[in-house]
């Protein structure tokens, strides 16, 4: 059985493991399968358009193929976990240790592309990219400051300029802010003058 992913035009051939891995696919397929009444003909090929509305580009379905190659090669005991946990209905296992070809495999993409993969792996139902890219920026931001952390993010801030300027005015609020590095010590003294 051969699957074919189409973005834009783009026919994307899909590696025979991904079916087993991709909870979108399985799913996708069987529902095909069940409602095409010539089922060899379903299965024979199949041709997935992936719409604007998955936001999928043909670049975060090449990363996700290519971390499961890497995956298979230098975990390939936990790659067929992973193959099985569908069919089984098996729990996801946990991971805490980011390993090195992991680590190497996503310092190697730009951190905007990233995400977008990482979007794509989780509507894809990608578990294996999810739970390693996951586990990835998890340590990427452990040891950033608030600030750092919200711009590697992009995270925009949760109060309003006006919101913000009257935290600021406030002499606990504005200590916790200098503290945490969230403004500069320079508005310290506008907020001791203000009072």
């Amino acid at each position: 059985m051969s699957f074919s992913y189409v973005i834009n035009t783009e026919e994307i051939p899909v590696p025979a493991d991904f079916k087993r891995i991709s909870g979108h696919l399985n799913e996708y397929t069987k529902a095909m399968i069940n409602t095409e009444e010539d089922a060899e003909k379903a299965k024979s090929k199949m041709t997935i358009p992936l719409g604007a509305e998955s936001r999928v580009t043909s670049a975060n379905v090449h990363n996700i193929f290519r971390f499961l190659e890497v995956y298979k090669e230098n975990d390939k005991d936990a790659y067929e976990a992973d193959l099985d946990m569908l069919e089984k209905n098996s729990e996801e296992k946990r991971i805490n240790t980011l390993p090195a070809w992991a680590k190497d495999f996503f310092d190697g993409i730009e951190k905007e592309e990233l995400f977008t993969t990482m979007n794509a792996a989780n509507y894809l139902i990608v578990r294996p990219f999810v739970r390693y890219s996951t586990l990835y920026v998890a340590r990427k931001i452990e040891d950033m400051s608030v600030v750092e952390m919200r711009v590697y993010l992009n995270s925009p801030a949760d109060f309003s300029e006006e919101e913000w300027n009257e935290l600021k005015r406030e002499p606990c609020w504005n200590e916790l802010m200098r503290k945490e590095g969230l403004i500069p010590e320079s508005e310290a003294v506008l907020a001791t003058e203000a009072q």
